[in-house]
């Protein structure tokens, strides 16, 4: 025997009921939220008024979601530049501040250098000055140098 025909779908008036048993009205152009059209319909004469005006509606609608989101872009965008120029103010900030800093140190390593030069000079004329002090009292012929001259000597 045939196999028994399939059950007819349910007319289009019929209300589906959803799982908490109040009805749902399906949607004006028969698709699921989740399903988009595959493509615009091309309207001419002779499309019916209210399917024009729907799609004239989704276009408007789709229109503006695109201006916003490249509203939402340019935003994006202008706040990563602003990001960038404050990077690199900081990087070049940063470059400023490290040529400060290797240029003090270069004077401080300069002046650290006359100062050893400076400290060399007077440890020289000291010593130079005791000489001369002690060449004066041995020339003197006085034995009686000042103890305070003799010093680490008998």
């Amino acid at each position: 025997p045939p196999p028994p025909p399939p059950p007819p779908p349910p007319p289009a008036a019929q209300i589906p009921y959803g799982s908490n048993g109040v009805g749902r009205i399906p949607k004006e152009d028969g698709l699921k939220p989740e399903q988009k059209p595959a493509a615009e319909m091309e309207t001419d004469s002779s499309t019916p008024v209210i399917c024009r005006e729907k799609t004239k509606v989704r276009r408007q609608k789709k229109s503006r979601r695109r201006y916003k989101e490249e509203e939402e872009e340019e935003e994006i965008a202008g706040s990563i530049r602003w990001l960038a120029e404050v990077v690199m103010r900081t990087e070049r900030a940063r470059m400023e501040t490290m040529k400060e800093i290797e240029r003090m140190r270069g004077e401080a390593e300069a002046k650290r250098g006359e100062m050893d030069l400076k400290r060399t000079e007077i440890m020289a004329n000291t010593q130079l000055e005791i000489a001369r002090l002690f060449a004066v009292a041995a020339s003197s012929g006085h034995k009686g140098v000042d103890s305070s001259l003799r010093i680490g000597r008998n």
